[in-house]
């Protein structure tokens, strides 16, 4: 079965800077990184998603946040799945930014799995950092594939939880 991750609150780093930068709010972008299933990839497709990221102008909370859900994601995405590849899936809009890990990986004509549900949310990291955790959604495919995404404005309300305008 396929899992999902959505990260829906941000550190108390993001809340301090609730100030978009000009660039990332214009910014749009969207990459596919096919990456093998291994240890190693983690470190690779952090430094992927630190240049993308920076590349639309993130600002280094948001950077953060992002990269803590995707080393997330990508070693339960190791340790849950015998998939022989995972993609990264990044998507920047002036919304916000959000990725996916998945070891979905589209045959040359894709059709879509679809993603249902499978667990509440899963927290990267926990503690007085980070008091409400940020939470990544799980999600299984009736193909048995694993999605893992995560989500963050670019600018947020001081709660931390609701963007803003």
């Amino acid at each position: 079965m396929g899992h999902s991750l959505q990260q829906t609150t941000l550190t108390e780093a993001d809340q301090r800077h609730d100030h978009a930068s000009a660039s990332a709010a214009g910014a749009s972008i969207a990459l596919r990184f096919e990456l093998p299933t291994t240890p190693d990839s983690t470190i690779a497709m952090e430094h992927m998603l630190r240049a993308a990221l920076s590349t639309v102008g993130a600002r280094a909370p948001v950077v953060h946040t992002l990269i803590v859900a995707a080393r997330t994601a990508s070693q339960f995405i190791q340790l849950h799945t015998p998939a022989p590849f995972y993609q990264l899936i990044l998507d920047a809009d002036a919304d916000g930014v959000s990725l996916t890990l998945t070891d979905y990986v589209p045959p040359v004509f894709p059709a879509q799995p679809a993603w249902h549900p499978a667990s509440s949310h899963i927290s990267p990291r926990s503690g007085p950092e980070n008091p409400s955790g940020g939470t990544l959604q799980l999600h299984h495919s009736t193909d048995g594939y694993t999605q893992l995404t995560a989500h963050s404005a670019w600018r947020n309300a001081s709660s931390g939880l609701e963007a803003t305008p």
